[in-house]
């Protein structure tokens, strides 16, 4: 009886159950989504699939799950629930906890209630969190499942019958998710194409959003540079690098695109640095995971050099993504990768390097710049504080951290992990530590770069970093080919100097000045003093401090140096050099910094054979008479006590001489050797030049009064200039192919010679002797004639004319026609100026290119000139106002033109319901005499509504002067955009002009009366 009654409980129990169960099933309990706040649960799925099992479950799905599976996309369908589990809640935790909903809707999805439970569960989840649905039409057509048709009409038929109250809910979640962005069977021609492209779009939109986001700075305009360069002929396989010093940032920019792009290609691998790793594992350890990664399964190869046909047979069918991060090597591209033509159509290798030439064969090549130092600035305030811990740090610390990392992401990132949460005093503490060591991490990964190099390469690296680039000078490429040669017979400096910059060591700029990176510098300055210690740490072959000279010179270990830099001033004594000196027989560069003519004696005693001498102030009337100087190319002198260099023999090689400010009576220079490039004797007492030889590129002469005529110029010549040679009274022929003349302050210079063709500057201000000018070529670009107070008149104007000064040319009555490609004409205070010719007819004004004109202080100008200048002004202000071009026109007037829409006589205009929409703003102020005080002026300009509430001003300097009533037309951009972009939303606006006075850096409000008149065009549509 017992044992009856407790077999009838047991099956009560399990009918209850299976009741409870079905009412589940059947919906009679269905779970509310997991919280009312709209905090997406935590993703633990990639992809949650929605199917009707009888449709696909065999077929189809299985060889796309598996598909997911080889793609590393996890992916949850009903057969990971596990035994035991409340199937219905655990589905819906599964949809939420999904990144991607794919719901396949197959011809019998709809007859299943399950599954239009999943579907309204899912778009719940999308309007929520969300997260992204894909519906996929397999073996039925979007219509049926949007219109609820074909199969669909049929299961619906049948649900009318028995729920009834949740059909309009399946049908209006059938109907919006097949207005989704879907993938239809009929576009592919069998399954397994069409899983491919399920896969791959799947995997496009798994892809995170790009690391910039949670920390990186100024990567996001880089990467799509890259990008592009990736994109470019889809159908080929190419090759891309991205190239850069050490510390730049190429790792993080090529991990940022593949991150981002993987998903695009089939197969995919990240090589992080193939310098290291191919030392370590050797190139085939490296072929073998490569490859093993690319085609999924393991593969052995045998050969460094080649790859099994097996492989290529595979590969050649893959369309694959590939980086090999920091290469320093071409061949072990070849080696690992093979030939581009391995791969698949479309396939792509990025290649991270410091070295140029290991993208040789690149199709592509990206230079990595620095970052901008604001975004250095940046980057530094987000890795070293909080969001308010900088505040404690004085400004001018921050600013010295971020300016000695100039713009290197490393360096950046580096100091700004060692000075987090430090104090001002630790601040102080490293920056003084950086000026003389720098810092470890950043030195470790720079000298990489040094390492690589070739023991010529690395000494002319050190030549360069501890020497030539030391005082931040410019130095020419052509320089440096004769200064660091080993002999004569050395012809390869131009490839080691491409070696280095291919190697991202130095910078060559496009008119062959050669830069270096302060933290190269810095790093190649401890490579030289840590060369010193290993072979002997009394023998330095580069000296620069003070403190290290006076140590090699007291220790006697001096016959290596190569280059020094000595200051006299810091040396406890000077008896020691003369005895030094003589020994220093590899001695190549030297400069000396202060000194007297005791100091210079020890000079004498120099025996090298010096190709560089730089000593300002050199102390002595002239250079020793055992000199050797045959080896010589540049002596600079510049503020020295020299009188002759007479006794200097066998200048044979010399290029470059400066002996510019010249204490003494530098009168005249010996016979200039034929090598000679460049020569500058500027502020010098000189009376005359010797014959310049042939080879001269340079000549400066500025600033030598004494100079009375100028020998024959090389025909070469493209620049000459002769600016403050104030006792100049005439030029000799000009060179043929000059291009600029500079003539400024010449005032004896009376005439000028017959004008070469190839002319496009012409500068002759402040010329007060000169009485006309000659024809003018037609290449002019630039006449200035500013202050020339005796020219009464001007010739013909050429028809390439763009810039026009006769500012103060008193005498000067009139202008010729001004040419339409005249963009600036500058006149002001001509007061003898009566006549300027425009363009005759309206065609060429419409044609004309003037932007800036200035008639101010002209109060001679003739009535019909005036009129003429305000139709001219007119037609060019509104022309370009229109395009967005700034324009200025200044000229003697009293009050606004007529033309002008709104006017007055205050300095505020009030505007009521503009009829159009404006673009822009023409402007117009008439002022006073503003001569009355020995300052600058400026203009305010502020918009506010009707009633002068909510006030936004605008500041621009247009540096206003005037000795009588001036008109000033003006259209500028920035101005008009921000007080247009305010006026849109007020239907009634106010605009006020304030004159403002500048006296140095203070700024003060001028009395407004001043202000004679405001006017206010604006420029509509209609207008446009």
């Amino acid at each position: 009886m017992l044992y009856f009654f407790g077999s009838c409980l047991f099956h009560f129990a399990l009918f209850f159950f299976a009741s409870r169960l079905f009412r589940k099933l059947e919906g009679g309990e269905m779970p509310e989504l997991e919280s009312d706040n709209n905090t997406p649960p935590q993703v633990k799925y990639d992809v949650f699939v929605s199917f009707r099992g009888e449709d696909v479950r065999d077929n189809f799905l299985s060889h796309l799950t598996e598909a997911f599976d080889r793609n590393k996309i996890n992916t949850f369908v009903d057969d990971k629930l596990k035994t035991g589990e409340e199937i219905w809640s655990s589905l819906v935790a599964a949809i939420h906890a999904s990144s991607i909903s794919l719901i396949i809707f197959s011809p019998d999805y709809a007859s299943s209630r399950w599954c239009l439970k999943e579907l309204v569960t899912i778009l719940e989840c999308s309007k929520k969190y969300g997260r992204l649905v894909i519906p996929v039409f397999y073996n039925v057509q979007p219509t049926h499942v949007r219109h609820q048709s074909g199969s669909y009409k049929n299961a619906f038929t049948q649900h009318m019958k028995k729920h009834r109250t949740e059909v309009q809910l399946w049908r209006d979640a059938l109907t919006k998710c097949a207005d989704f962005s879907g993938i239809g069977y009929s576009k592919f021609r069998n399954d397994a194409v069409m899983v491919k492209y399920i896969v791959k779009y799947v995997m496009e939109r798994l892809v995170k959003p790009p690391l910039n986001s949670i920390g990186l700075v100024g990567i996001e305009e880089k990467r799509a540079a890259v990008e592009s360069l990736i994109r470019k002929e889809p159908k080929i396989t190419r090759l891309v690098g991205i190239w850069g010093m050490g510390g730049i940032g190429k790792t993080t920019l090529a991990e940022e695109i593949f991150n981002k792009l993987q998903s695009e290609y089939e197969a995919s691998y990240f090589l992080a640095n193939e310098r290291k790793e191919s030392e370590k594992q050797g190139i085939i350890s490296l072929k073998e995971k490569v490859f093993s990664r690319l085609l999924k399964c393991d593969v052995e190869i045998g050969t460094p050099n080649s790859l099994p046909a097996d492989i290529v047979r595979k590969i050649c069918q893959t369309k694959v993504l590939v980086v090999l991060d920091d290469v320093d090597d071409f061949d072990h591209i070849e080696k690992i990768l093979g030939t581009l033509d391995n791969f698949g159509p479309g396939s792509r290798i990025l290649i991270t390097t410091r070295d140029k030439q290991v993208l040789n064969k690149a199709n592509e090549i990206y230079p990595l710049e620095k970052l901008s130092s604001h975004e250095a600035l940046h980057l530094f305030i987000s890795k070293a504080f909080n969001q308010v811990e900088h505040q404690r740090v004085a400004n001018k610390l921050i600013e010295s951290v971020v300016n000695y990392a100039q713009g290197i992401p490393l360096a950046v990132k580096v100091l700004a992990s060692l000075l987090c949460g430090k104090d001002n005093k630790e601040w102080k503490s490293l920056l003084d530590k950086l000026n003389t060591m720098p810092c470890k991490e950043i030195y470790d990964i720079l000298k990489l770069s040094f390492d690589s190099l070739e023991f010529k390469e690395q000494e002319i690296f050190l030549d360069l970093a501890c020497f030539f680039l030391r005082r931040h000078e410019p130095v020419d490429v052509g320089k440096l080919k004769s200064l660091l040669k080993v002999d004569e017979s050395d012809c390869s400096m131009a490839f080691e100097l491409g070696r280095l910059k291919d190697k991202a060591l130095i910078t060559i700029s496009g008119d062959n000045i050669v830069s270096m990176h302060d933290t190269l510098q810095e790093m190649a300055w401890k490579i030289a003093r840590d060369q010193s210690i290993k072979e002997d740490s009394r023998r330095r072959i580069r000296l620069w401090d003070s403190g290290d000279v006076w140590k090699a010179l007291r220790n006697g270990k001096v016959e290596a140096i190569r280059s020094i830099q000595i200051d006299l001033e810091k040396i406890k004594t000077t008896k020691l050099l003369a005895h030094q000196f003589a020994k220093m027989s590899e001695l190549k560069f030297l400069h000396v910094e202060s000194g007297n003519s005791q100091h210079g004696r020890w000079f004498r005693s120099l025996k090298s054979k010096l190709r560089y001498l730089y000593w300002p102030g050199y102390p002595l009337k002239s250079l020793p008479t055992n000199f050797l100087a045959e080896e010589l190319v540049i002596l600079k002198l510049e503020g020295s006590r020299t009188e002759e260099l007479d006794g200097v023999k066998n200048l044979v090689s010399l290029k470059e001489v400066d002996l510019s400010s010249s204490r003494c009576s530098l009168e005249a220079l010996p016979e200039l050797p034929p090598s000679l490039k460049a020569l500058d004797v500027k502020r010098c007492s000189l009376e005359a030049l010797p014959e310049l030889p042939p080879s001269l590129i340079t000549l400066d002469v500025r600033g030598c009064s004494s100079l009375k005529a100028l020998p024959e110029l090389p025909s070469s010549f493209e620049i000459v200039d002769v600016r403050g040679c104030s006792s100049l009274e005439t030029l000799s022929g000009l060179p043929p192919c000059l291009e600029i003349l500079h003539a400024r302050g010449c005032s004896s210079l009376k005439a000028l010679p017959k004008l070469p063709p190839s002319l496009e500057t012409l500068e002759v201000k402040w010329c007060s002797s000169l009485m006309a000018l000659p024809e003018l070529p037609p290449s002019l670009k630039t006449l200035d004639v500013n202050r020339c107070s005796s020219l009464k008149a001007l010739p013909e104007l050429p028809p390439s004319l763009e810039t026009l000064d006769v500012s103060e040319c008193v005498s000067l009555e009139s202008l010729p026609e001004l040419p339409t490609s005249l963009e600036t004409l500058k006149a002001t205070y001509c007061r003898s100026l009566k006549v300027v010719l425009f363009p005759s007819t309206m065609a060429d004004q419409l044609r004309e290119n003037k932007k800036c004109v200035w008639f101010n202080g002209c109060l001679n100008l003739d009535e019909h000139c005036l009129k003429a200048i305000e139709l001219n002004a007119q037609i060019n202000v509104m022309k370009f106002a229109q395009n967005d071009d700034d324009v200025i026109y200044v000229n003697p007037g009293s009050s606004v033109p007529n033309w002008f829409k709104y006017k007055t006589t205050n300095d505020y205009i009030i505007i009521d319901n503009l009829s159009s929409p404006v673009l822009g703003f023409i402007f117009c102020f008439v002022f006073h005499d503003l001569s009355y005080r020995c300052c600058e002026y400026g203009i305010q300009m502020a918009i506010s509504d009707g009633e002068g509430e909510g006030t936004a001003t605008i500041n621009d300097i247009w540096w206003l002067q005037g000795k009588s009533d001036q008109v000033y037309l003006r259209y500028d951009k920035k101005i008009s955009d921000f007080l247009t972009s305010r006026a849109e939303d007020l239907a009634r606006f106010q605009i006020r002009v304030i004159l403002l006075e500048y006296t140095g850096i203070i700024e003060t409000v001028v009395n407004q009366d001043l202000v004679k008149g405001f006017g206010l065009h604006p420029i509509s549509t209609l207008t446009a």
